[in-house]
């Protein structure tokens, strides 16, 4: 398949399609695919410029975000990077996706898309229904050190009148009608799209892009994209207590990283939770809400003359759940989770201790307390169900 034999799209045959997000909208799903399917792109005249993860540090750096709490801070040198790659392909059709773009400015959304290309930039928003959003959220700041629970985090959130930084970061990802506005009048309503993702429908995300592009289909159709599913309930309130404890003791943000990222998160994201495990619960009150202000923004979408790919009411129409949740406790953390994350942590310390690097200096003992301190939430669950078995008999 040439380019000469690809549909057309809607992306001009010169055109930069920048995706923007925002955050927890199925961005990591379509950046896989994305550049997993670079030779398919390739042979079909579409660029997706640089290795993986260089789009996400050109955004980082061109807004001035941090990224996640240990790693390599972004340089201007990224978005230089970047700026170069796409121009060096202004011969062909170009997609880049970094969902940070949805914390620009509007003065560096502005530089984003000169820089980018001008008038060649058009302009695509992922959106998902905000009730599902907010537990996704949460979620992903506390793996960025928050200590808040979803509760709390919920009450900042939702206070109309909160000045708090947590909000404002929100707020600034996901009123969506104004992040719509802020590229809106940049590229105008012919340059700019928004997509609806669908969560029952796992392919329809990639097919609106390959549409949007003017590929052929199952050109982003990856078979082994990396699920970054969700954690369960107890799952993330381990992470959250181990946040406590780093506050605490005032650990680093490379040891957090090493500890609770690739120690703790990643090995329990290996395994499927069982139905039965709790998740993450939005109480009806917090869904009706979120579905208000969902309709209020497409409600603007529509008014606004974007071109559309899915069904904007799927935005507001989020049924709450029936049953809820307390806190997570100590017992309904699964021993196959506890047992994976008590390996990594171990792991990853003894790693950092073999390699005699800089985070020998931090508390050692501390550290290892972190890995006991989850084995032994697995042995209370052990002790709890023997303790069960022996009550049936």
């Amino acid at each position: 398949m040439t380019s000469a034999d690809a549909p057309a799209g809607w992306l001009a045959p010169r055109g930069v399609l920048l995706h923007i997000g925002p955050h927890k909208t199925g961005t990591t799903a379509i950046q896989q695919s994305l550049a997993k399917a670079r030779p398919r792109l390739a042979a079909q005249g579409v660029l997706n410029p640089g290795a993986d993860g260089q789009q996400r540090l050109a955004a980082l750096a061109v807004t001035s975000s941090r990224g996640m709490s240990g790693t390599r801070r972004a340089t201007e040198d990224d978005w230089e990077r970047l700026v170069s790659d796409v121009r060096a392909g202004s011969t062909k059709k170009v997609v880049v996706s970094a969902e940070v773009l949805d914390e620009a400015t509007d003065t560096v959304a502005r530089k984003v898309v000169s820089e980018l290309g001008g008038e060649r930039v058009q302009v695509v928003m992922t959106l998902r229904p905000l009730a599902k959003i907010l537990p996704s959220a949460w979620q992903q700041m506390i793996k960025n050190r928050l200590r808040l629970t979803y509760t709390e985090w919920l009450d900042i959130v939702l206070d109309a009148d909160s000045t708090h930084p947590v909000a404002e970061k929100f707020w600034r990802r996901h009123r969506h009608q104004d992040l719509l506005d802020r590229w809106l009048g940049i590229v105008g309503p012919d340059r700019m799209a928004v997509v609806v993702v669908s969560d029952a429908d796992r392919g329809a995300l990639p097919r609106a892009f390959e549409d949007l592009i003017g590929v052929t289909p199952s050109t982003l159709a990856v078979a082994d994209i990396r699920d970054n599913r969700g954690l369960t309930a107890a799952e993330i309130e381990l992470v959250r207590q181990l946040n406590v404890a780093f506050h605490r003791r005032d650990w680093s943000a490379e040891l957090y990283h090493r500890i609770v990222h690739l120690g703790c998160i990643l090995p329990m994201q290996t395994r499927t939770p069982s139905p039965a495990e709790p998740r993450i619960e939005t109480p009806a009150g917090v869904v009706a809400r979120a579905n208000e202000i969902a309709a209020a923004a497409a409600k603007h979408i529509t008014a606004s003359g974007v071109r559309v790919v899915g069904a904007l009411d799927d935005l507001s129409a989020v049924v709450p759940d029936v049953t809820t949740t307390d806190q997570p406790s100590d017992q309904e953390l699964v021993l196959s989770a506890a047992g994976l994350a008590a390996t990594g942590v171990r792991h990853q310390i003894a790693t950092l201790l073999a390699t005699g690097d800089e985070f020998r200096a931090v508390e050692q003992v501390g550290a290892l307390r972190l890995a006991a301190v989850v084995a032994a939430r697995g042995r209370r669950r052990l002790a709890a169900r023997r303790q069960g078995e022996v009550n049936a008999d």
